[in-house]
């Protein structure tokens, strides 16, 4: 295979992988926006079905970066760089009508992992939100069991009893 050509074809590769993360990052991206969709509706079940989604999406995502890995190394190659040569340097030494579309893609890679990024953020925002409600709630029960537990006929109890201690126990 002439030189060009072995280029050109290991710059296809590439090309695909570089997709293939990108739509990795996105289903990564559509993931965190499942979990944050249910945990604002208060459905667990919802939760762990977009979690598995993001496991699954993370391990496609590190299949993809292998694959662009080896990918960007068969490049590096075809060019006369280091193996280890970063896809800037080769975008560089690249002529410019393939390494135009590759630009792109990183580009677009760059930018999806940049709304994964603020997904996360915003998930992680809206989970310390709730870890705030959940403390105020079993503050709240504390205070309350702290001022009493109250009979059935209303009036106060000395101390909760078996029934009524068990109850409180499961909100700490």
């Amino acid at each position: 295979m002439r030189a060009g050509a072995a280029r050109r074809a290991a710059a296809a590769e590439l090309a695909r992988a570089l997709e293939e993360e990108r739509d990795a990052c996105r289903r990564l991206r559509e993931g965190g926006r499942k979990v944050q969709a249910a945990l604002a509706a208060g459905r667990t079940a919802g939760v762990r079905a977009a979690l598995a989604e993001q496991d699954a999406a993370l391990r496609r995502l590190e299949r993809a970066r292998r694959r662009r890995r080896e990918a960007q190394e068969l490049v590096a190659g075809e060019l006369g760089l280091e193996a280890t040569s970063p896809l800037g340097k080769l975008l560089e030494r690249m002529p410019p009508e393939e390494g135009a579309r590759l630009a792109d893609l990183r580009r677009a890679l760059e930018e999806e992992v940049r709304q994964v990024s603020r997904v996360n953020q915003e998930t992680m925002r809206l989970v310390e939100a709730f870890g705030r409600y959940v403390d105020f709630l079993r503050d709240l029960v504390q205070r309350h069991e702290r001022a009493g537990v109250y009979t059935a006929d209303g009036r106060p109890a000395r101390s909760p009893g078996p029934s009524q201690a068990r109850a409180l126990s499961r909100y700490r």
